[in-house]
């Protein structure tokens, strides 16, 4: 097979300046080999911390959804070689707008919740992701070795079809988000297209995550639910199961996913069974089921105390294999990562 380090190759460096002992700014700058190395603003946003429990924050910033969201990008912060991609799913990681969050002590725990508001109008490697409003929050449950977050939010949401890339050769050529199709294929109508199209719909989402450490044991699972109205969005739900054991320099750990999705069969009773375009609506909304199971064993090793390097065997199992623009097949997979902090 293939060897490549540049998609997921990272650099990034983070500016802290602090005004006084309440307010300071956080500058955030990195570098994909997705897209070339470009150079992106991540965050920029201002702080203002009012007492011990109260703060607020301004600007562009890292949402609240998942328990590495804060330090995803961090890939010293965790054990695997990047956070398991069936809830770590790279549509959007950040958003512009205010949050206020309010630390409390809860008995012998200690309580985090963090309420924001805002929107994201942005270019993911998939195309444009835009989020017209974003309201919600996360909330942070710790004590002693064990803790618990939830996460929830509203939004309305315009995304690419990346789930569905081969729908855009039947879609009508006016509709704002397709190319020109092919010259004599047969195309949905309108209101079809609207109906298939993410465009400016209603959007939940929720997760929860469980995280206990005990002595050289790290156990952590996450499950994640996305539901968006009328299009062919496939609302996937993801989960794991990771433990992870320390010894010495060495983490060996295990991880096993759940991805699991819902082809909208609903838009097939828009279009008549004799119309030319339903054989072919039909396979592309058949083809969007991406339900899979992935289990990874890996071990990170602690060369110092900036420096790790992991290695992975992961296989992918799908339901129902697809060969085509955007194959799904089971196969397994070697990774390998060296990170750096300074």
């Amino acid at each position: 097979g293939d060897v490549t380090f540049k998609p997921d190759s990272l650099v990034g460096v983070q500016l802290y300046y602090g005004y006084d002992d309440n307010i300071s700014a956080t500058l955030q700058l990195t570098s994909r080999g997705m897209t070339d190395f470009d150079t992106k603003v991540e965050w920029a946003y201002l702080t203002y911390l009012a007492n011990r429990n109260w703060s607020f924050k301004l600007g562009k910033f890292r949402t609240p959804f998942f328990e590495y969201s804060q330090s995803a990008d961090i890939g010293y912060s965790y054990h695997w070689v990047k956070p398991p991609e069936s809830v770590y799913i790279p549509l959007f990681s950040n958003m512009e707008g205010a949050s206020v969050t309010h630390k409390a002590r809860i008995g012998k725990a200690d309580s985090t919740l963090e309420l924001f508001y805002g929107t994201l109008h942005e270019t993911s490697p998939a195309g444009p992701v835009d989020l017209n409003y974003m309201i919600g929050g996360s909330w942070l449950y710790q004590y002693d070795w064990f803790s618990v977050r939830a996460s929830y939010f509203k939004s309305e949401v315009t995304l690419p079809p990346i789930f569905a890339p081969t729908v855009f050769s039947i879609l009508p050529s006016n509709d704002p988000m397709a190319p020109p199709p092919p010259p004599g294929a047969p195309l949905v109508s309108p209101s079809v297209a609207d109906a298939i199209i993410p465009f400016e719909e209603n959007t939940t989402f929720g997760g929860i995550a469980i995280k206990a450490e005990f002595d050289q044991w790290l156990f952590i699972a996450e499950y994640t639910f996305t539901e968006m109205d009328d299009s062919i969005f496939t609302n996937p739900k993801g989960s794991y199961i990771s433990i992870a054991y320390s010894a010495g320099d060495w983490q060996p750990h295990i991880t096993y996913e759940w991805f699991e999705t819902t082809p909208r069969t609903q838009i097939l009773d828009l279009v008549p069974t004799s119309d030319p375009v339903y054989s072919t609506l039909k396979e592309i909304i058949t083809n969007t089921n991406e339900d899979r199971t992935i289990a990874t064993i890996g071990a990170r090793y602690h060369l110092n105390y900036a420096t790790s390097l992991k290695l992975e065997y992961s296989y992918v199992d799908y339901d129902t294999e697809i060969v085509g623009i955007r194959p799904l097949v089971d196969a397994g997979l070697i990774l390998f990562s060296a990170n750096f902090v300074f």
